[in-house]
This record gives C-alpha cells, structure tokens and sequence, in this order.
C-alpha cells in the first residue's frame, strides 16, 4: 500500500512541476523576462499544423481570425532573430469563434523567424511552441 501511495504522490508531483519542455515568457513593467513551466493544449498544436499547412482559420467559421500582422507593441516576444532581423509577428485564433460570442482568449503568435507562441490569456503570457 505504501508504495502504491509513494508511486501516486511521485506521478502527482511529476505533473505539478512539469517537465520543463514549454516555457512561458511574460515581460513586466521593468521589462525583464519571466520563465515559467506551464502546458500548451493539444488543441493549439492542431491550430498550428493547420496553420503551416494554410488551411486556417476554417471557412466554416465565419468570424475566426488568422494571419493579421500583430504589433508586439510591448515587447513581450523578441523584437529581432539571431541575425539582428527584425521579426514580423500574426495572430491567428486557436478555436473556431463561436456565433453570437466574442472570440476567446487563446492565441498562437507566429513569427518570420518560424518561431510560434501560445497564449491562453490574451497576449499577457506566452509559451513557446517551437
């Protein structure tokens, strides 16, 4: 019994702190990067596939957005790739909006640099996709 509950407690404590794998970048006031584990759903990798392969957002889902230049105004991703270019940033929707709703919080960013970021709070946090 001890080391069922052992075993159980180990598997709970892997999932609480994570692996590590994704990263979630918020820039505060004082403009310093903050690095946290935190998880990328499923569904948002799906979103990004659909993406690259250019069948997104869905003609099916009228008022789903995707592609439009989005500014970066506050810093919170890298203004430049390692060249020193400067990186052009779209939004995309991750889910289908939803008729007579607003559209949700969830977002990818992409980036010239094939770099692609998730946001499940509306542009306050990002974790990086690839």
């Amino acid at each position: 019994m001890h080391k069922i509950l052992a075993s159980v407690w180990a598997v709970c404590a892997f999932f609480a702190l994570g692996t590590g794998a994704e990263q979630a970048v918020a820039a505060p006031a004082g403009g310093d990067r903050q690095v946290a584990v935190a998880a990328i759903p499923a569904k948002a990798y799906a979103t990004l596939k659909k993406i690259d392969a250019g069948t997104w957002p869905q003609s099916g889902a009228p008022g789903t957005r995707g592609g439009t230049v989005w500014q970066n105004r506050e810093g919170r991703l890298p203004a430049e790739d390692d060249q020193g270019r400067r990186i052009v940033y779209r939004e995309w929707d991750v889910n289908d909006k939803i008729q007579g709703r607003n559209r949700d919080a969830e977002r990818i960013i992409t980036g010239s640099d094939h770099s692609a970021w998730y946001t499940g709070d509306h542009y306050r946090t990002f974790e990086r996709m690839r």
